[in-house]
């Protein structure tokens, strides 16, 4: 749905309210909140949250207070307040049809890929899941959002394992050129570090514009510039930005902090390749 929204250029939460930096591309946590809204079939609905004033600390490092959710069996509801555009039985259906997709939610197969986490496509530099049925890696964007959002990049198991082994021992090939060796990977490691300090210095940069958008969303609400669903889907999509930020910024923090220890890791890799030139490595669990 949030792919149909998009593609379909309808105006994102965010960007009806003229929020800066406002984006184009709807997520799946606006969509949920619209689906979970009973003003749409003409009730009016008020009180579902409440300002928590006794968290001060919360107050003082946020610069604004902490909303709470309220049990429903507390909300003022006035009904047929306004014309509805869905019937209560049609929300009633959507509501069934997701809790039953709450509890069969995918769970996994149990069984890590020999790649997991390592493989990354070259287009759009997301992670490339592995699929069973086709025994192969996929784009993890295309799986999301199909075409429009990264082409269809995939690979077979067998393929990419074939290719690793082949890099592997053509470096087995060159241990009697380690030095030369070792200082391209320094220099490899040198530039990635720098790549993701760089990177680190523009997702701070773009946490704070998030963080200045949310404190102008809360006056925005307090000032009743906005309505509570405003406010709501608003803040969601901001949370949702500012959760991937924070795991980006994660990844990049470990990558700087390897860049630093790149010393110490070249030697021990100097020491691997001497002992690799031995080794015979063909199987999974070698390479695990």
């Amino acid at each position: 749905m949030a792919n149909y929204l998009t593609d379909k250029k309808i105006p994102s939460p965010r960007k009806l309210i003229g929020a800066k930096n406002a984006g184009s591309v709807w997520h799946e946590t606006a969509v949920k909140l619209i689906l979970l809204n009973r003003h749409y079939t003409g009730d009016l609905v008020q009180g579902r949250s409440s300002v928590d004033r006794s968290n001060k600390l919360f107050h003082q490092e946020k610069g604004y207070k902490p909303r709470q959710q309220v049990d429903e069996s507390k909300w003022f509801v006035v009904e047929n307040a306004h014309p509805p555009i869905i019937s209560h039985e049609e929300f009633a259906a959507v509501q069934d049809r997701m809790a039953v997709k709450a509890r069969t939610g995918f769970g996994g197969r149990g069984k890590k890929s020999l790649f997991a986490h390592l493989a990354y496509c070259a287009h759009c530099g997301k992670g490339m899941n592995y699929k069973n049925d086709r025994e192969g890696y996929v784009c993890a964007t295309y799986q999301k959002r199909g075409r429009k959002g990264c082409p269809s990049h995939f690979i077979r198991h067998d393929e990419l394992k074939k290719s690793v082994l082949v890099d592997l021992r053509q470096l087995s090939v060159n241990v009697l050129d380690q030095n030369s060796l070792v200082e391209k990977a320094l220099k490899k490691a040198s530039e990635k570090s720098n790549q993701a300090v760089s990177e680190l210095k523009a997702n701070q940069k773009k946490m704070q514009q998030l963080q200045q958008e949310q404190l102008e969303l809360v006056r925005a609400m307090t000032r009743k510039m906005i309505d509570d669903d405003t406010f709501q889907m608003s803040n969601a999509a901001l949370k949702e930005e500012q959760h991937t930020l924070k795991e980006r910024a994660t990844i990049l923090e470990t990558v700087v902090s390897q860049g630093e220890a790149k010393e110490r890791i070249m030697q021990q890799f100097r020491e691997e390749v001497r002992r690799f030139a031995e080794l015979q490595i063909d199987d999974e669990e070698a390479l695990r």
